[in-house]
């Protein structure tokens, strides 16, 4: 059977949309991270009384080390995202924005809905002219082993039922990190710092407390812990939100997906789905229900060949297909090009658990790419090298990146990312913000680094506005 390019950029455009639905989940979407806020102010002692004070304001008990041990981003867990609207996100500290508009799935949205952690319904809205119905689930990254109990919680993804092909589709959304050297090595080396990369960092700990029984049928399997526990959390909450947009309509097939972290989420699910709990849970054992998984980009979850001959001989893994650019290093496959990425892997890998092996389930389909990592890992070059082998024009506006200089006021589009149209960047910063978000930041960043006499200089502003 040939490759199916045309269902993998469906799944790959709902990558999009859970990347999306997240940017418009934080807070402050300008900058999440505080990075751009406190990149004249550089030093780790500075950041940390950021982070020490957003925790107060978010009130972290005292006495939660293990917590407050996490970057504390701020996200609107009791607002659902609208599909209509835009957003602008800014993840580091130089002038690279990326552009959220509605795509493809956003405007067929015509209903939505969101589910806490707890699987309780928080109302949505509804948007004229959409047919499909979608539903918003929460979970949580930052559980390690060490740390089984700790959490940050956020929008992970969405359940969508489309109607034209009586399908749900399930996609996940992928790890932001803000600095990436930092939260990669803080996440590696401390297991804190920013929650979604300690997520990543654990998928090699495998020890005997994280034996994973995918339901109740073989207490052998194992899964890799980040991403099995970040899963576990969302379990609940997904578990509703797909009730929510099937309840009363036809269902013939499930399709699960997600990019990176998103990817690996994807897979759990699609075994949970499969052969676990869920799939009784949702009742669907005896359903004529075709179920498929299109991870991207993303790294494996099965500890041990044990896992993946199990998994393999119950899970159906001929309905998994990994889709990869041949040099991203975070597919992390035999199969992968070698390059000095790669070669960092094996070697952390060798010195921090060098008894765990991990391994994909399904086919892993490589793109005809030769893009370098780190790019080989982001979704548009995942997407440019789909429509490659489509043969097809690529379309516009996956997403947009945009080069923002506040000091100069001017606004140009990247040489590598869409045109952005004035009136779409216009959207996005209305969607996005108002006065009060902006002097609430404001006066965070002030309290946040008071121990120095910047705040002197920051009440200033303030009192001028």
């Amino acid at each position: 059977m040939a490759v199916n390019f045309t269902e993998a950029t469906n799944a790959l455009e709902l990558c999009r949309f859970a990347y999306k639905m997240y940017a418009q989940s934080v807070e402050f979407p300008f900058d999440p991270f505080f990075e751009a806020d406190l990149a004249d102010h550089s030093g780790i002692s500075t950041r940390s009384r950021m982070m020490s004070h957003i925790h107060d304001e978010l009130r972290t008990p005292k006495a939660d080390a293990q917590t407050r041990e996490l970057d504390p981003i701020e996200y609107r867990l009791d607002v659902v995202p609208n599909p209509q609207n835009s957003t602008i996100y800014r993840g580091d500290t130089d002038n690279t924005y990326l552009l959220f508009t509605p795509g493809t799935w956003d405007k067929k949205i015509g209903q939505y809905n969101g589910y806490d952690i707890k699987g309780q319904i928080i109302q949505g809205g509804t948007v004229s002219g959409g047919t499909a119905a979608c539903s918003y689930f929460q979970g949580g990254t930052g559980t390690t082993v060490n740390h089984p109990n700790r959490l940050w919680m956020s929008w992970m993804g969405a359940a969508i039922h489309d109607s034209a092909t009586s399908t749900v589709y399930i996609t996940f959304r992928g790890s932001r990190s803000g600095n990436g050297v930092r939260s990669l090595a803080f996440a590696q080396l401390f297991s804190k710092g920013n929650p979604d990369w300690i997520t990543d960092m654990n998928h090699l700990k495998t020890s005997t407390v994280h034996e994973v029984a995918v339901g109740d049928v073989n207490k052998e399997v194992k899964l890799s812990a980040g991403f099995w526990k970040a899963y576990v959390h969302s379990r609940k909450s997904l578990e509703a939100a797909y009730k929510d947009v099937s309840r009363g309509r036809s269902v013939k097939r499930i399709v699960i997906t997600g990019h990176s972290l998103g990817g690996a989420l994807a897979q759990c699910a699609y075994i949970d789905f499969s052969c676990g709990q869920m799939r009784k849970n949702l009742g669907l054992d005896g359903a004529n229900v075709e179920l498929s998984c299109y991870p991207m980009s993303a790294p494996p979850v099965c500890s041990g060949l044990t896992t993946q001959h199990w998994i393999s001989r119950h899970a159906d893994v001929a309905n998994v297909h990994h889709y990869y650019c041949p040099y991203d290093a975070v597919h992390a496959s035999p199969l992968v090009k070698s390059g000095g990425a790669t070669k960092g892997n094996v070697f952390i890998n060798f010195l921090t658990h060098p008894t765990t092996t991990t391994y994909h389930i399904g086919s892993e389909i490589a793109l005809d790419s030769t893009t370098t990592f780190p790019d080989a890992h982001e979704p548009y070059d995942l997407w440019k090298a789909m429509w490659k082998e489509i043969s097809q024009p690529q379309p516009a506006d996956f997403w947009q990146e945009v080069l923002l200089d506040l000091k100069k006021s001017e606004v140009s589009p990247t040489n590598k990312f869409d045109t952005v149209q004035k009136d779409q960047l216009l959207k996005a910063l209305v969607d996005s913000f108002d006065f009060e978000q902006f002097m609430k930041r404001a006066r965070d960043w002030a309290d946040g680094i008071s121990k120095k006499v910047e705040k002197d200089a920051a009440l200033l502003i303030l009192n001028s506005l």
